[in-house]
């Protein structure tokens, strides 16, 4: 009868990398903080140059400079950048970028790279998702306080609004998003609300609509 051969291999704990992997994370965070598209629909449009950093990382083939120069590349060519980031979003970039090289140099199995990744990833994700949905709630508490203030009453913004019967508002609160495909379906008077909110906001209507994730 043959006998079984055991062989005891030692796992990586992954844990004890939690703390450099979070120091990643909020050093990306930072960096998104100054990124033009503060809220997407898909998570490559949400996180922007960053989930193009996590998939190169581990190719072997960058360094912390080259890599952050690739990312400041697809930063700088995205439209809704027009050629700019700002001194806080170029430092936050190179930190995130160091950081996170730093962390795969340390760890040989590529196997826990790819767990490490994805926590980053995943975490990072998490955190701007969250972020979008309470910048979207802040928007649009202030259009409502934007439309009390235009408008003498509810009734008044639906007349003036042109709203149907099953569209007519009880509540400020209750106005349609601004985004830019409502408002390409809004008739002439709301199109002014819409345009003079962005304006007393200083907000480009990209900042605000939720609806066109940039794809890179």
């Amino acid at each position: 009868m043959r006998s079984f051969i055991f062989v005891r291999t030692e796992r990586t704990d992954i844990d004890q990398y939690a703390d450099k992997v979070e120091n990643v994370r909020q050093a990306f965070d930072r960096y998104l903080d100054n990124y033009p598209r503060k809220t997407a629909r898909t998570k490559t449009g949400l996180m922007g140059p960053v989930g193009k950093i996590l998939s190169e990382a581990k190719s072997g083939k960058w360094d912390a400079e080259s890599l952050t120069g690739y990312a400041l590349n697809i930063h700088l060519m995205s439209p809704n950048a027009k050629g700019f980031i700002s001194e806080e979003g170029r430092k936050a970039l190179s930190e995130g970028v160091r950081e996170l090289m730093d962390l795969l140099s340390e760890v040989e199995s590529p196997a826990v790279q790819d767990k490490l990744l994805d926590r980053i990833d995943y975490g990072l994700y998490a955190m701007r998702r969250f972020k979008g949905m309470e910048y979207m709630e802040e928007i649009k508490r202030r259009y409502a306080k934007f439309l009390e203030e235009r408008y003498e009453s509810v009734d008044d913004l639906n007349d003036k609004w042109g709203l149907r019967k099953r569209e007519l508002l009880e509540e400020f609160s209750q106005a349609p998003y601004p985004s830019r495909n409502r408002y390409e379906k809004a008739n002439d008077e709301e199109k002014a609300a819409i345009d003079a909110f962005r304006q007393s906001q200083g907000l480009e209507p990209e900042e605000i609509d939720p609806e066109e994730g940039e794809e890179l």
